[in-house]
């Protein structure tokens, strides 16, 4: 059997049961060369894995959900939805989970490289999050 792939590739499977491979690939204006025959992998089937269709906002919280320490992810989309603000909510500062949060900070950005973010991390220290969102005497209404 002989399969041609879009790069001008031509792999072989031979036939016999010691699972050779013999593949050629065309080099420039030298013709083709021989790759090494080399022992395939087994092809175990594999569960189908479903796919999920999530916005920006929702892949944020899903990638901060991973980090327990993490109390409320809040998410702001500015100037025509090029910028996201991040304000991540833990309770303690500490180095480690500063680590995590920029771990999964740099993941999210290397994921939507074409977006820019500005990301905020507020440590509300034993306090009260709606003293810390909300000034003490201040109401949303």
């Amino acid at each position: 059997m002989t399969c041609t792939i879009d790069n001008n590739s031509v792999i072989e499977l031979m036939p016999d049961p010691s699972a050779f491979i013999s593949a050629t690939t065309k080099v420039g204006r030298s013709g083709s060369q021989e790759v090494h025959p080399g022992r395939l992998l087994v092809n175990k089937q594999r569960p189908v894995s479903p796919a999920v269709n999530m916005g920006v906002e929702d892949f944020i919280h899903f990638q901060m959900s991973f980090i327990p320490e993490v109390e409320k992810v809040f998410v702001s989309r500015h100037n025509k939805g090029d910028v996201f603000r991040v304000l991540t909510i833990v309770n303690n500062r500490d180095r480690d989970l500063n680590r995590k949060i920029f771990a999964r900070e740099e993941a999210i950005m290397d994921f939507y490289r074409h977006f820019r973010f500005d990301f905020h991390i507020l440590a509300r220290m034993n306090r009260d999050r709606n003293e810390i969102i909300y000034p003490s005497g201040t109401s949303f209404f």
